[in-house]
């Protein structure tokens, strides 16, 4: 009867448009909010392993009464509480024990979401001192690298200046003609602390495109990458494992295994062969001669101050299928070369093409404080006469 008198004044309130909160452990009242919209459950928790509330409102779901679950903890004889439970109804019990359940099983939610967020909170502390340590090592090497980079200027400019001094020694004993043999070894051992200070600072190359050469395609004029000392030619055919390459006027013995062919550069060098051979068919030239290498040609048909005019393998540089950049930096270097070796002359192979890389080595030539004149000095050649 109290519970159904509580529905009723429940309803009347309801129907005058009272708004109310009640506390009640009435199961009819907890059923209303299924079958009323007007009315809605909510529940306090309370741990019914600690027998103490939990201080968490939970809204939409009805509470465990828990009467006989803190009569069993607080002592109560199994045999009177079992009694009750008869007496509560196979239906009641059933209830009240299914939202008993309900509430655990909230309550343990609530306690491995609690577990999860302070996971999280650790795993978020954890990266954050990560990225912090990440900032200060990148931090540390950034520093060092700024300073290695400012070692690594001022050692290169020093040796700059060395090697500049070295030049203008040596070629002002050429100017007056008075450079022996003796001063070319001097100028070459003066310039060895700077070349190793230059090569201790030298950055690291970057991996150049290319495939493992066959011994077969190792032959004289080849173009192939070396990766520790960069793009080359094949001077000599490979013996006992070992081949020469040519680096400009330097050359180096290398094992063949450390030999990787240029596809790219061999392309394009076969692409400007093609069109100087058009152009020398054109012309009745001969491009080369019955043994497959470019003719001997003197300087206007006779040799400049002996020998040495002559075009050989030791005084020709082909710079074919190089970007003009490329190119000016190989000939700016063979011509020191050409003059610490004594030379009176040197070819620089660039072929036809579209005319650019003749004119950009050409150019460079024209302007070199060490080249007295400039020619043409056949197919696709320029011819440079050292100042002697």
């Amino acid at each position: 009867q109290g519970a159904a008198l509580a529905q009723a004044v429940l309803e009347a309130l309801a129907a005058r448009g009272v708004t109310g909160i009640v506390t009640t452990h009435y199961e009819r009242l907890k059923a209303l909010a299924v079958a009323d919209s007007r009315f809605g459950n909510a529940s306090v928790g309370f741990d019914l392993q600690k027998l103490e509330p939990t201080f968490k409102l939970h809204l939409g779901a009805p509470g465990s009464s828990g009467a006989l679950a803190v009569a069993t903890r607080m002592g109560i004889p199994a045999d009177v509480v079992a009694q009750a439970r008869v007496l509560l109804g196979e239906v009641g019990a059933r209830v009240e024990d299914l939202l008993a359940n309900v509430a655990d099983q909230r309550r343990r939610m609530e306690e491995e979401r609690a577990a999860l967020l302070a996971e999280l909170e650790a795993a978020e502390a954890d990266r954050a001192a990560g990225r912090a340590e990440r900032d200060r090592e990148r931090a540390r090497s950034d520093k060092a690298q700024r300073a290695a980079h400012a070692e690594a200027l001022t050692a290169l400019k020093q040796a700059r200046r060395d090697i500049d001094e070295v030049r203008r020694v040596v070629r002002a004993k050429l100017a007056a003609e008075t450079a022996t043999a003796e001063d070319v070894k001097e100028a070459t051992r003066r310039l060895a602390p700077p070349g190793a200070q230059v090569a201790r600072h030298e950055p690291r190359r970057q991996s150049l495109p290319g495939t493992p050469a066959r011994p077969d395609q190792l032959v004289p004029g080849a173009a192939v990458i070396v990766p520790r000392l960069g793009r080359a030619q094949i001077a000599a055919t490979p013996v006992d494992g070992r081949v020469e390459v040519r680096l400009g006027a330097l050359r180096a013995t290398v094992p063949v295994g450390e030999v990787l062919m240029d596809s790219h550069r061999a392309a394009r060098k076969a692409e400007a062969d093609a069109k100087a051979a058009a152009a020398a068919a054109a012309e009745g030239k001969p491009d080369k001669d019955a043994f497959g290498a470019p003719p001997v040609v003197l300087v206007d048909g006779a040799g400049v101050g002996g020998k040495s005019g002559a075009r050989t393998q030791e005084t020709t540089l082909d710079v074919r299928g190089s970007r003009a950049d490329e190119a000016i930096a190989l000939v700016e270097r063979f011509v020191d070369e050409s003059m610490l070796a004594g030379r009176d002359a040197v070819f620089i192979v660039h072929g036809h093409g579209t005319g650019a890389l003749r004119t950009a080595v050409r150019g460079h030539l024209g302007k070199h404080a060490a080249i007295a004149t400039t020619r043409a000095g056949g197919d696709g050649v320029t011819v440079a006469v050292l100042r002697g």
